[in-house]
């Protein structure tokens, strides 16, 4: 079983060439939900405009979902700018990142302190994921392993994203205020493998003030 790899063709695509310009007029008007990558932090002129449409969004009382996704190949220097990366990630409220990304980000840094530096900086919940093991949750307040089903992982790529999809849809309307909570932790459990659900309910408690209502903007 050999490592995976990535081939990108760019530059030039379409997501180097995306300017504030191209949003649409009142695009964060509505509570949404924004979900970013270092992937576009590559270039400086990109990188500019992804950080602005991060404060943009929050600043509008919008959801902002970052994934790390590191990609160092896509880097003129073949290595990721850990603290450019690290501007982004404290622009989130929900963050994720693989534990092989948390050791590279963290550089020296103690993993625990370097979490709270991004909790410090606003960030409400962070999950690490490391292929076939467990899942870890970290908050205020939040400090929980969960194990997922025993399974042959051959290959993890892209495994998050029904993980955030969930946490997402934890924000999506629900009947009433009343049952607004009781609602969200359905659609969790209904989409999400049993292992996810649990780490989703404290996930519930602490995005969902933040966006009743949401639409993805996925870039």
């Amino acid at each position: 079983m050999g490592e995976r790899t990535f081939d990108f063709y760019r530059p030039p695509a379409a997501d180097l060439l995306y300017r504030l310009e191209h949003l649409p007029q009142g695009v964060f008007e509505n509570p949404a939900i924004l979900h970013l990558c270092s992937n576009s932090l590559t270039d400086p002129e990109i990188a500019d405009v992804t950080l602005a449409m991060a404060t943009m969004a929050k600043r509008a009382g919008c959801l902002v979902s970052v994934d790390a996704n590191l990609r160092h190949n896509l880097w003129p220097g073949g290595e990721a700018d850990a603290s450019l990366v690290t501007q982004l990630l404290d622009g989130a409220e929900l963050l994720k990142l693989s534990q092989e990304e948390l050791d590279y980000l963290r550089g020296n840094h103690p993993a625990e302190s370097w979490l709270s530096e991004r909790l410090a900086a606003g960030v409400k919940v962070i999950l690490i994921t490391d292929g076939p093991n467990d899942v870890v949750l970290k908050g205020i307040g939040i400090d929980q392993r969960i194990a997922p089903p025993k399974v042959e992982a051959v290959d993890t790529t892209a495994g998050a994203m029904p993980l955030l999809a969930g946490c997402w849809r934890s924000s999506r309307p629900t009947a009433s205020v009343k049952t607004g909570r009781a609602m969200s932790i359905f659609y969790i459990v209904q989409w999400l493998p049993p292992a996810a659900a649990a780490p989703m309910l404290l996930l519930d408690q602490a995005l969902t003030p933040h966006c009743q209502r949401a639409r993805i903007l996925a870039k």
